[in-house]
């Protein structure tokens, strides 16, 4: 009985990691812009929401663009 623990407990965690994502996903929990931890995001999607970003504040003119990274 001791050896199946571990296996039981990897069945749960991915059945408890499965049910989250679809809740999160269904109740739009997450904002749109975070990608951390997200399926089918990744960090091009984010460089590349950053750089439309970036040329079109420069090819507007408004002035500067201040940026914080946060990890």
């Amino acid at each position: 009985p001791i050896s199946l623990l571990y296996n039981l407990q990897k069945i749960f965690s991915y059945q408890l990691l499965t049910r989250l994502k679809q809740w999160i996903t269904k109740n739009q929990v997450l904002s749109h812009l975070q990608a951390g931890f997200r399926d089918k995001i990744s960090t091009i999607d984010q460089i590349f929401r950053f750089t439309t970003i970036k040329w079109k504040t420069v090819d507007a003119d408004k002035g500067h663009l201040f940026v914080a990274f946060v990890d």
